[in-house]
């Protein structure tokens, strides 16, 4: 019967000693060694001060107060403004003439994440470098992100965007909504203004990190340069935007029939930059049009830090900087970026290059379509793939990233990504790896029915665990890193090398590989220092 697992889950001790409960209950609440001091600070940019115009001008800001004695790193974050001016050529003045939600489509402009806004960073420990140096936030960011599970991400209004909440006109969304007459104006442009908020913990060096002792071992900043080139568009469905307009206004317009009939609009997220297929006003009728939104000018009016903080007795403090003394390692992780020279062809690719491996934990085989995908990528729907670094070959049999054809490939996404067991990955990432690009006949489909601008494929190179462990490859020397895969369906039907087929002509980059290797911070008294190679002794 189910009579022990119902005992379990009601207040009594859980070793059926009596008297062991009640001394067990002589501890429920700790002896506080706090000063009742919990206090939120906070610190805007300093160095280049707001307003930023600019993505090559750095600028700095505290993540620690000299007013805490612990800062609660894990639950302080930051605050982002920015204004941001879109451009749609292909939108003309004499588009929708009512202007209407029933007649008119809406657009989403964000990031996918907040911690995408993100270039380059470098973490300042008082006033001075360390060697933590990353060109590559924005992908470490969609890498960290990505991979989040459903739960994370429901309600984070300003911090993530999911395609559920955008297909349902959610404000729960890190972004803004606009509709096309915004663009009906000489320059084809709107400016919206896009508040984020970037939890620090969701930055990789600092995932690990939550109570900080600042005051005996340092203050830490961030130095930063923005990026213009993470944002994500796409249209929202008419429906959504008619029904919730309909109920806030308490009115009861319809959609007009034209324009509801145009369904193949892309119910997809692009990165900015890249054309896709929206519902426009063409010559007095509604047509499936392709566009492409561009930025042309942004800035940064608001660069903040809300920092989370206590104060401690001094027994205590003198209690931490013992434990400082000896020193304390903190896990971290960063992303490095290659790029294979060898573009693919209409028979798949085979190439390699050679690349030094530094507690490498997982290799991110990522297919962009176009130069300007950082956090947009979709299943290439390739076959024959299979990566032999240093002779290892991941995975040990060839494989289809298409799950009709390999099943197995889900299983191994998941258990790389850590989302197998009771982990609920995010809709846009499993349609992402199982939603077919393909019918039976291997005949590209027009359309997609959700989201799939999350892939990765992810080879994992240490064993699972459920702490920090530093198993990952290494090499002493740079190894040849060979890639090949051939097209799962060739010609118009190759949804990789030709992405567009209303355009045979365009063809994608060379594939990419995403390195993620642990590292780990040394913390003692008065010093943090970053090691970015090697094993903790």
């Amino acid at each position: 019967m189910n009579r022990l697992n119902n005992s379990t889950s009601k207040n009594l001790p859980q070793n059926g000693n009596i008297l062991e409960g009640f001394k067990a209950l002589q501890s429920l609440i700790p002896v506080n060694d706090g000063t009742r001091s919990f206090s939120q600070l906070s610190a805007d940019a300093y160095d280049n001060p707001c307003p930023i115009a600019s993505i090559n001008t750095e600028t700095t800001l505290n993540i620690t107060h000299a007013g805490h004695d612990i800062s609660q790193i894990n639950d302080s974050f930051l605050v982002v403004t920015q204004d941001v001016t879109i451009q749609i050529p292909q939108i003309s003045a004499t588009d929708f003439p009512d202007g209407t939600p029933a007649e008119c489509p809406t657009f989403f402009f964000g990031v996918k994440s907040s911690n995408q806004l993100i270039r380059q960073m470098k973490v300042i420990h008082n006033g001075k470098p360390t060697d933590y140096l990353s060109q590559e936030s924005v992908r470490e960011g969609f890498a960290f992100s990505n991979l989040k599970s459903a739960t994370e991400k429901r309600g984070k209004k300003g911090i993530h965007t999911t395609y559920e909440s955008v297909s349902q006109y959610s404000p729960e969304v890190c972004g803004v909504y606009v509709p096309a007459t915004e663009f009906k104006n000489a320059n084809k442009s709107a400016t919206i203004r896009m508040k984020s908020l970037i939890p620090i913990s969701d930055f990789l060096p600092f995932q690990a990190f939550s109570i900080y002792p600042s005051n005996l071992i340092g203050q830490l900043a961030l130095k930063v340069l923005f990026s213009n080139s993470s944002f994500v568009w796409c249209q929202v469905p008419p429906e959504s935007v008619l029904e919730a307009t309909n109920y806030m206004n308490n009115t009861v317009e319809t959609l007009d029939t034209d324009f509801v009939a145009i369904t193949g609009y892309d119910r997809f997220f692009h990165q900015i930059g890249d054309a896709g297929y929206v519902c426009d006003f063409v010559t007095n009728a509604y047509a499936r049009v392709q566009v492409t939104p561009i930025i042309q000018s942004f800035s940064v009016s608001q660069f903040r830090s809300q920092l989370m903080g206590f104060g401690v007795r001094p027994e205590t403090l003198q209690g931490i900087s013992q434990v400082l003394s000896q020193g304390i390692v903190l896990p971290a992780q960063q992303l490095d970026y290659y790029s294979y020279s060898t573009s693919p062809n209409a028979g798949g690719l085979d190439t390699s290059m050679q690349i030094l491996y530094d507690n490498v934990e997982s290799i991110s085989l990522m297919f962009p379509t176009s130069v300007n995908q950082q956090t947009c990528f979709y299943n290439p729907n390739v076959t024959n793939l299979q990566m032999t670094v240093d002779g290892k070959q991941f995975p040990p049999n060839a494989i289809s990233t298409n799950v009709d054809e390999s099943p197995e490939f889900l299983v191994f996404q998941l258990n790389a990504s850590d989302l197998d067991g009771t982990i609920e990955p995010t809709k846009s990432w499993l349609y992402s790896i199982t939603q077919p690009r393909h019918n039976v006949s291997g005949v590209r489909l027009v359309n997609t029915i959700h989201d799939n601008s999350d892939f990765m494929c992810n080879f994992s190179l240490e064993r699972s665990q459920g702490g920090h462990v530093f198993d990952g490859f290494n090499t002493d020397a740079p190894v040849n890193t060979k890639l090949r895969f051939t097209p799962l369906f060739t010609g118009n039907n190759d949804v990789y090398y030709i992405p567009d087929s209303a355009n045979t002509s365009i063809h994608p980059p060379a594939p990419q590989l995403w390195l993620c290797r642990d590292t780990f911070w040394v913390l003692s008294n008065g010093s943090i220092q970053y090691v970015n190679k090697g094993s903790p002794r």
